[in-house]
């Protein structure tokens, strides 16, 4: 059962067009001004043309390394794919929800974001930390790197090869470009887990 709150916010974040062409700020903005609603506050890291963020915030102490939830808020192209509806407009069918990223990632952020109100309710003994960035294949902010590396955990939802995972691992090892930005983090263990045989691989992500 999807929630009205969930089923709002996964809404509002397909309706943003983030190809990954695009900037994400319109999108950044919106979940910025949600979370400070909820008391949170934010940071934003940009990229070099100013047009992309990523937002990192964390609920709870900051005296210990806590849980990331991350997800990336680009989406790939629907150039020259036969979409019956408005891709960019949230539809269910059959027990399914369509729309360009509704599955990658959109979905997962609309669900960590959902719980939000209760994690600011409640006293975490464990921190954690939102991190959303602009594109899937860099966290292409140096900010993210000391927070990686001192995880308790990281939780991602992905789409990989058209089923939708959920990695659950320890940060190992985190390197480095040039510039410092953290573009490749190594889990010394993980979980694959496959939440509903229902997600379609055809038309959600």
């Amino acid at each position: 059962m999807v929630s009205d709150d969930l089923l709002r916010l996964l809404t509002d974040l397909v309706a943003f067009d983030t190809t990954s062409r695009r900037s994400n700020l319109d999108l950044i903005d919106y979940v910025q001004h949600y979370l400070r609603g909820h008391g949170v506050d934010s940071e934003l890291i940009f990229d070099e043309t100013r047009c992309k963020a990523n937002l990192y915030a964390t609920i709870g102490t900051t005296d210990s390394p806590g849980v990331m939830l991350s997800g990336h808020t680009d989406v790939v192209p629907v150039d020259g794919q036969d979409w019956h509806t408005d891709p960019f407009s949230l539809v269910s069918r059959d027990g399914c929800f369509y729309a360009r990223g509704s599955a990658d990632m959109k979905g997962f952020i609309a669900c960590v974001l959902a719980q939000v109100p209760q994690m600011t309710r409640r006293p975490l003994r464990t921190p954690a930390h939102i991190a959303l960035y602009w594109d899937r294949m860099a966290t292409g902010a140096p900010a993210f790197a000391e927070a990686l590396v001192n995880l308790d955990c990281l939780i991602a939802g992905e789409m990989l090869y058209g089923t939708h995972y959920v990695l659950i691992g320890r940060i190992q090892n985190v390197r480095l470009n040039e510039q410092g930005d953290p573009l490749i983090y190594v889990t010394r263990r993980y979980r694959a887990l496959l939440p509903s045989e229902r997600v379609k691989p055809d038309g959600v992500g």
